[in-house]
């Protein structure tokens, strides 16, 4: 019962074409095969019945001379039939041989050139006979030589019969590949590569109305997408540009010491990493990470940073900025919308610095003397629970030191072999790239993420922002006296 499916799974994988022409051609055998069998039938028939007429037609003429002969006596009669047997064409009458009754006598043919052969049974020879008065003439002939005629005569038709079904079928292949199957593939292609992205393919009219019809559609499919993808585009072009224009200004060393690597998977990301000089002189470090990526998650980072400057930063800790942008965050996101988030506040003279983290991807302080520490997550990610509460780190720091902080792209980008490139690895590459500063330190993490990728394709978006503290990068004022 296996195979039934099997087959119908074998005829469904072939080619259209191929299908046509072995549901046709197996329709052309059979119908073949049952004329052919009626046509042998009816030939055999016809051959065999001709020759029992034309024997009795002889026998009966035999018996009208032999009448006339009859008062010649016995001799006269073996003569004429002797004489008669001999004057048949051997090659036209194999095996003839006649036997005629008058009352009590009986006369046969003597053998000839007819190679007579007295011992075969009647299913084996064509009989032809005529009774009149006192006398019956009984005429035969070989069966087999007639059968084969026939046989020669019916294999010639199928011969002739093949070799036509032949050249039709060589014809209709010539026709389905013309009229259906070159036309189908060219669809099959412009379709194959609209679904690989190159829309705006355009595919000429086919040789028949239905699959002409097939082709301006699949066109005019392929055209509306080229409009839609090109609406897209430049869509989402304004959005990467204004995701950029949202992206602090590193480069302009309006604050020292700080380097961004931001990378999306995408056209646009939905990290969010921004770097805030306060009146008193203070930098805040953020860095979030929305989940997912492309236009929901990059809408999602630019709802945060609009939380996060709407905040009075002066007056508020990491923690406490961690728990407004959450409770506000729950009121303007969907659902399923989650973010993790860390914020780093560092002292005017970056001496000391502030940590919290809401599910985010661990941060490294990487010190002077070449240690490493890793700074932990300290609450729930952000849209989860409206009273979220975040604890918070106190971090000494020095002149040299390194505040790192990424997002999970980075220590979660894959290779082909789907492995994980892991902290670790992100802690080796930092130790062997001799730290140097910020800029060199954040381009050293991105490589290694590269190197690991390989040629496999980002699946999320990469960010990296370094931070380095600047040996006394400002004097503290004393506080006014107060009278």
């Amino acid at each position: 019962m296996t195979d039934v499916p099997r087959r119908g799974a074998r005829l469904r994988s072939l080619r259209l074409r191929t299908q046509l022409l072995l549901v046709i051609n197996s329709v052309l055998v059979l119908l073949m095969l049952v004329f052919v069998g009626a046509d042998y039938r009816l030939t055999m028939h016809s051959r065999l019945r001709d020759k029992e007429i034309a024997l009795s037609d002889e026998a009966r003429t035999l018996t009208s001379a032999l009448l006339a002969l009859e008062s010649g006596g016995s001799e006269a009669i073996q003569r004429y039939v002797d004489s008669t047997c001999d004057l048949m064409n051997a090659g036209e009458s194999p095996g003839h041989r006649i036997t005629v009754q008058i009352e009590n006598a009986r006369y046969v043919s003597h053998p000839t050139g007819h190679e007579h052969a007295h011992g075969l049974d009647p299913g084996e020879e064509v009989l032809g006979a005529f009774s009149s008065a006192a006398i019956r003439a009984q005429v035969s002939e070989r069966r087999s030589p007639i059968v084969m005629s026939a046989r020669r005569a019916a294999l010639g038709r199928i011969g002739a019969i093949g070799f036509g079904a032949i050249v039709a079928a060589a014809v209709l292949n010539g026709l389905l590949l013309r009229l259906v199957s070159r036309p189908l593939e060219r669809t099959v292609g412009a379709i194959r590569e609209i679904g690989r992205g190159r829309v705006g393919t355009i595919i000429g009219p086919s040789t028949n109305r239905e699959l002409s019809e097939l082709a301006d559609e699949v066109s005019s499919m392929s055209l509306e997408l080229a409009r839609r993808e090109a609406d897209r585009r430049a869509q989402l072009d304004r959005a990467r540009r204004l995701q950029t224009h949202l992206l602090p200004d590193a480069s302009a060393n309006a604050i020292p010491g700080v380097a961004i690597e931001y990378h999306p998977a995408d056209e646009i990301a939905g990290d969010y990493v921004d770097v805030i000089r306060l009146p008193n002189g203070d930098t805040v470090l953020c860095i979030a990470d929305v989940v997912g990526h492309g236009v929901h998650a990059a809408m999602g980072s630019a709802a945060i940073k609009a939380l996060v400057l709407s905040q009075d930063l002066g007056s508020l800790t990491p923690a406490a900025l961690l728990e407004s942008v959450n409770s506000r965050f729950l009121e303007i996101s969907l659902p399923e919308d989650f973010a993790s988030m860390a914020v780093i506040r560092v002292a005017a003279d970056h001496s000391s610095a502030q940590y919290a983290s809401a599910g985010h991807e661990p941060a490294l302080v990487i010190r002077s003397s070449g240690a490493c520490e890793t700074l932990s997550s300290t609450g729930l990610i952000l849209g989860i629970d409206p009273a979220a509460r975040f604890e918070q780190v106190e971090i000494d720091l020095r002149a040299g030191d390194r505040l790192v902080l990424m997002s999970d792209g980075v220590t979660e980008s894959s290779n082909s072999q789907s492995e994980q490139l892991g902290r670790a690895a992100v802690t080796a590459a930092i130790r062997a790239s001799g730290f140097g500063d910020a800029a060199r330190l954040a381009a050293t993490i991105i490589q290694a993420v590269e190197r690991h990728r390989g040629e496999a394709l980002a699946r999320d978006d990469s960010t990296v922002l370094v931070f380095a503290a600047q040996p006394s990068p400002v004097e503290r004022r004393p506080a006014p006296c107060v009278i």
